[in-house]
């Protein structure tokens, strides 16, 4: 059975669990992985997940990077494909990095 975690998404969450994670662990740094879906969803929660993550990358020094594998994106598409999914994903992601509006 698939279940859709969508509901368990959101920036209130991501900030609840950055504090979390600092209060226990004051040096902690997070990485947080997104999938192609997540990086590139227009919706008004994805979009507020990924400021609040870009956010925490500027105040903590926190990581953002990409799972080229969601949706086993390999199996379905080329080699060729992939690595320019990867490409444009990273591209996105150093979008987030600098604070820059995501594109098209």
């Amino acid at each position: 059975m698939l279940v859709d975690e969508t509901d368990l998404h959101d920036a209130d969450r991501v900030q609840l669990f950055s504090e979390y994670i600092r209060r226990g662990f004051p040096e902690a740094r997070i990485t947080s992985a997104f999938s192609w879906q997540a990086l590139h969803d227009p919706s008004a929660r994805y979009q507020e997940i990924r400021a609040a993550v870009s956010e925490q990358h500027r105040q903590y020094g926190e990581v953002i990077t990409f799972v080229p594998g969601g949706y086993f994106a390999n199996v379905n598409n080329t080699s060729a494909q992939v690595n320019q999914d990867i490409s444009e994903a990273l591209l996105e992601i150093s979008r987030l990095y600098s604070g820059i509006a995501p594109g098209p």
